[in-house]
């Protein structure tokens, strides 16, 4: 099943948070009616301004990636040039 939090969860780990509707489709194995639940649920995020429509592609707003750079902050991790979160193990 599609949703809003497995579509923002495929776009973090995304190379530059951003993804077409096509790789979308591919990677999140969307299949037949699921493809108008994608589409809906793309509509939702980027009405919401949790995801931005550039071009052919989707990419997270620059509010949704300040929040998951503010949580990987608080679990004690540290992002990378990329934006993922990287274990900075423990504090010297």
């Amino acid at each position: 099943m599609i949703t809003a939090h497995l579509i923002l969860g495929y776009l973090e780990g995304a190379p530059g948070r951003r993804a077409t509707f096509k790789q979308l489709l591919r990677d999140l194995h969307a299949r037949g009616p699921e493809r108008g639940t994608l589409k809906l649920a793309l509509a939702d995020l980027i009405r919401h301004g949790r995801v931005v429509e550039r071009r052919a592609a989707f990419e997270l707003s620059t509010v949704t990636a300040a929040r998951a750079e503010a949580k990987a902050a608080k679990a004690g991790k540290s992002a990378n040039a990329a934006g993922t979160p990287v274990d900075t193990g423990p504090a010297a």
